[in-house]
């Protein structure tokens, strides 16, 4: 796994998991929809591709700063829109765990069960 050990692997996805708990324990606090204008992150963003990777802490600390702010909170009790999204703790595992794997399933051979 390029750029990231076994050690940070697990410090990140366990941080990760802290954040999404506290994310989905604490959505109906947010402001559902976001109050941004469409470009916004273009000048928040490096215009080129970095050559090296960011730590982890790095990456988590521009998720908040760009992105989060970006987000309709689908998950939030107050987001009455479109139709029903949500998820569970329960599911995150599963997908946490799915993409552990890194099937492919495209058909029964790739994927026997």
């Amino acid at each position: 796994m390029a750029n990231m050990d076994v050690n940070e692997f697990r410090e990140f996805g366990k941080a990760a998991i802290d954040w999404v708990a506290d994310y989905l324990e604490n959505v109906r606090d947010r402001e559902v929809l976001p109050s941004v204008e469409p470009g916004y992150l273009h000048n928040m963003i490096p215009s080129e591709i970095p050559e090296q990777g960011d730590h982890w802490k790095s990456i988590m600390e521009d998720f908040k700063r760009c992105i989060l702010p970006g987000i309709t909170h689908w998950q939030s009790p107050n987001f009455h829109a479109f139709y029903p999204s949500q998820t569970s703790y329960s599911s995150i595992v599963g997908e946490t765990l799915a993409a552990g794997l890194g099937v492919v399933g495209f058909s029964w051979v790739g994927l026997k069960s």
